[in-house]
């Protein structure tokens, strides 16, 4: 397995780390965000998909999902309903209503990998390419309200193609994302972001470098990763990640 280390070195990285230095000089540095691509043609995610649930079945895998309500008097619709037996435990949920009306319901949840809907639901996260959703791998129970905390930025950005009519929208869009990313690996989690079939499919796993190494050790030993010049080829390619 090929660790990219620190991500932000690289000219293809589009999300910046927020400088927190220039607001409380006092507080640490992010740590270093490292990467593991795991690349492969888009009729082969399903296997892969399965093959990483299975090696990675002793995690647990926290999900954030954000629908829009159409009808408001009728009830939410969440993982429970849309996904059934896809969620071990519904963490907390959330409706927001915006300036102009547009009513959404978002839902965090420790997710059973063996469960089938699991490429269904990160597939829609590649749709909405993360504007209310995201995967994360913890390790233990007591980082769900951690993760929590910090996925909230993500479910704020499936108002923005909505309400937000300022100049910046997609450097606005990737400091978010950035924001998210670098606090999941200062917080020791893994954020497992899907690729955007440009032309590839598969999954970014990023965090800390020794995070990184665990996981990866417990993939079988046949599986490979993307070297960093193969991310930089890919992206050349327009891809990239589902962000």
């Amino acid at each position: 397995m090929q660790i990219i280390e620190d991500v932000s070195q690289y000219e293809w990285w589009p999300y910046p780390a927020v400088d927190l230095s220039s607001w409380r000089p006092e507080w640490p540095e992010w740590p270093t965000l490292s990467s593991l691509w795991l690349a492969v043609n888009p009729d082969e995610e399903p296997e892969l998909l399965a093959r990483l649930a299975t090696a990675w079945a002793g995690l647990e895998w926290l999900v954030m999902n954000t629908w829009g309500r159409k009808q408001r008097d009728l009830p939410a619709q969440g993982f429970t309903e849309r996904y059934p037996g896809f969620a071990r435990e519904i963490i907390a949920r959330s409706d927001t209503e915006s300036p102009r009306g547009f009513v959404w319901h978002a839902e965090w949840c420790v997710a059973d990998p063996s469960s089938r809907h699991l490429h269904e639901v990160l597939s829609a996260i590649r749709m909405s390419r993360g504007s209310g959703g995201c995967l994360t791998l913890g390790s233990s129970s007591p980082s769900r309200g951690t993760w929590y905390a910090l996925s909230t930025a993500m479910s704020w950005r499936s108002a923005f193609p909505f309400e937000f009519k300022g100049a910046g929208y997609a450097r606005i869009q990737d400091t978010i994302a950035g924001a998210y990313l670098h606090s999941i690996a200062a917080a020791n989690l893994i954020a497992m972001v899907p690729l955007d079939y440009h032309p590839l499919g598969g999954y970014a796993l990023l965090g800390s470098s020794e995070q990184l190494s665990v996981i990866a050790g417990m993939l079988p030993p046949d599986m490979s990763s993307f070297s960093a010049l193969s991310v930089a080829e890919l992206w050349a390619l327009g891809g990239g990640l589902a962000l």
